[in-house]
Parts: C-alpha cells; structure tokens; sequence
C-alpha cells in the first residue's frame, strides 16, 4: 500500500514477536510504528492525562460511549454464581484497559490525525479503534476474520455501528457480517480477499511424482476447528486399504500431545510426521514435495471456524492440490472453478477417498494444479487485494466526521 503513496502509521497494542517482525519488514521507513507501553508505564498515563486536559469535552465523550463491558467469554450464563460474578468483573476489566489503550493513542495521534483508522480483527483492536475515533474525530473501521467473528461474543452489531467500513476475507463471511447490520448498512461491507506474493510462490515447481511416495501435508495450528484428527483417521484407512501415503502435519497448539496419542493409537507412527512451525523457505520446499493440501477443517463447539486460510492460496500457486472440507467459506473459495476437491466436513472416509482420487489420477493432480495457479492468479495476487483495500479506505477517508 505504500507503493501506491499511503502513509501508514501501525498502532500496536501488544509488543511481541511479530510487533519485532514488523520493525524488520518496516525497511526504509514506509511506516511508522507506534507501541502501546504498557498500563504500569509512566508514559501511558503522562499521555492519558494530557488527553484529559487537552480536550475534556471530547473525552467526555469517548469515555461515555465507550464500551465499558466487554463480552464475558461464551457459556458465562451456564456457570455457578461465583463463576459468574468473576466473568462480569474480568469483562469490565477488560474495558477499561481498553479505554486506557484508546486514551493514550487519542494523545499521540491528536496533533497529527490519520485520515482514517483502520483496526485488524473485531476483538480488542476494534474496541479500541471505535473509542479512538470518538477522542479524535476521524472515521473507522475493521477487518473481521474467523475466531472474532464466528468463534468469540465480540457484540459486533454494537461495534458496527458506528464504523464506515467492515472488510471481510470471503463472500459467505461478507454476508454473515451483514446479516448483523440493519439494511441501510449493509453497503458499507467489502470482500477483500488475502492476497500473498502468487509470484513469489509460483516460482517452486511442484513435483508431486517424483517422490516414492505421495506425501499429504497440513498446516496450521493445532486445535479442534482444524480437524487434523480426521486427517489422522483418514490416513489410518488408507493405508488398511494398502495405500503407500505419508503425512507431515505443520504447526503447533493445544492439541499437539492428543494428535500424537491418536496417531500411536491408530499405528500412524511410521507414517506421520509432526513438524514445527517453519519459515516460508521451508514451507516451499515442503510444497515442492508434496502430493496434496489437505484442509480438513471442521466447525468447533464455540462456532470458531477456519475463512479462506492463507495456506491454501499459497499452496495453489506452487501447483499443489488441495483437498478441503466443503465448509461455506472453502466451498466458495474450490467450488466454483474446481480447483481443488471438497468432502463433507468431519467424514475421514469422505476426505480419504478424495485423498486417494488426487494421488491416484496424475491427470486430474495436473488438472487441478493448474486450476489452482490460475484461480490464485486472477483473485489472490497481493497486487490487487492491497489496491482494493486502499480504495475503501480512502473513500472511507473522503467521509470524515
């Protein structure tokens, strides 16, 4: 988005590892970068104070339309008094340190307003970035993605509200968000896919033959919306049906030491390979070995579910197929030009017959990679998604408070 002229400045409101990323991606001084101290700094209440006496009316303001109370985390109501009695205090807690987040960035940015403010995920940065633009006066608004939407009580329709413009990843999602919104605000909803270098990706040749076996790799992180269970279950069934297949599966979580307690018990061991998380380098090289993607994602218990993972597009541009549950969102993104092949979500006898027709059938591997490059060509190129993106946000600049 730089390129193209915008002057960015990226608030931060947790310092860790991929805040330290985004200093070594920052390069020549694109962006500025701007960190939440912390609640016990010295700086963060100087500058809450200084807000205060500034501009006491407009904090008046923020400070009565914050949101106070923060969704207690989903099942609250069921729990014993005491337990719930602690969810409401944890969630007002949760307020007011968001109230504090948002007065200390009203100080920093008061003297040289944004244009626009524009808050990653419906959690915690949009509380923030909804009271900030109360303090400040400039307009909003917020990328929605999987877990903030589906997977967690953020109350967005209050949020909404007042926000000019909701950007989702998926179609299915676009339509999920507006169904939140009374009709007059559904125009303010995009689709805006998340674009990744397809060039970059595009120039590892897939060899999906040319290994002694067909090798079946997932990635993400290890919990129960992922589904890598089914995929364990899958691959005990083809190889019972004499089928030569091995699996990597990539990531980390809750859930490591239960895989790998199904994969002892279904005798998977030999066969499977449990890998951490890794670069992007040597996420290419496990591309150029692998005979598919699988994504056997399903919906978890509190509704968390996976969008359009990253993952996938990345694996369409180096020519890999993709195996997926048929979910809304993966549905969309397969369906309509069959670049990959879908089954019903939690079946391991569904997602291991579409395992055996990729690794089975070189022409339709070939089929389907190409259909894969292209679909990620034409839709997903970071060319395009980040002009998109621009363009929203500057109209949504043109209409400013």
């Amino acid at each position: 988005m730089t390129r193209s002229g915008a002057k960015l400045r990226l608030l931060l409101l947790r310092a860790d590892k991929a805040s330290e990323s985004t200093d070594q991606a920052k390069g020549a001084g694109s962006w500025e970068v701007e960190r939440f101290p912390g609640y016990l700094s010295c700086r963060t209440w100087v500058c809450v104070a200084s807000y205060t006496a500034r501009s006491p009316l407009k904090c008046l303001r923020a400070v009565y339309r914050h949101r106070w109370f923060e969704q207690p985390k989903r099942g609250w109501h069921a729990s014993t008094l005491l337990v719930r009695c602690a969810s409401v205090l944890v969630a007002l807690g949760r307020g007011v340190l968001r109230l504090v987040e948002a007065l200390y960035f009203s100080e920093r940015l008061l003297q040289r307003k944004p244009d626009v403010l524009h808050a990653h995920f419906g959690s915690s940065p949009a509380s923030v970035a909804c009271t900030l633009s109360e303090a400040i006066g400039v307009p909003w608004g917020v990328s929605l993605h999987a877990k903030d939407l589906y997977g967690e009580d953020n109350d967005l329709p209050t949020k909404l509200r007042s926000c000019s413009h909701v950007v989702t990843c998926s179609r299915v999602s676009r339509d999920d968000v507006s169904r939140l919104l009374q009709p007059d605000a559904i125009g303010k909803v995009y689709c805006v896919h998340h674009g990744i270098d397809v060039d970059a990706w595009m120039g590892h040749r897939n060899t999906l033959f040319e290994t002694s076996s067909p090798l079946a790799i997932a990635i993400g992180r290890y919990e129960s919306k992922k589904g890598f269970s089914i995929l364990l279950q899958a691959c005990q069934l083809l190889a019972s049906a004499g089928v030569d297949i091995r699996c990597a599966i990539i990531g980390d979580g809750p859930e490591r030491q239960s895989l790998k307690r199904i994969c002892k018990e279904l005798g998977l061991c030999e066969r499977v390979q449990f890998v951490e998380w890794c670069t992007e380098d040597e996420l290419r090289h496990w591309f150029s070995r692998a005979s598919a993607l699988v994504v056997p994602s399903v919906i978890a218990k509190t509704g968390d579910r996976d969008n359009i993972p990253n993952v996938m597009i990345e694996a369409m541009s180096c020519g890999v197929p993709v195996v997926a549950s048929a979910l809304p969102a993966l549905r969309e993104l397969l369906g309509t030009v069959q670049a990959g092949v879908l089954f019903e979500p939690g079946s391991a006898v569904g997602l291991a017959a579409a395992l055996k027709s990729v690794i089975a059938c070189r022409r339709e591997s070939e089929r389907l990679a190409v259909a894969g490059r292209q679909l990620a060509t034409a839709e997903f190129d970071q060319k395009f998604t980040v002009a998109e993106l621009h363009r929203i946000l500057r109209r949504s600049a043109v209409c400013r408070m």
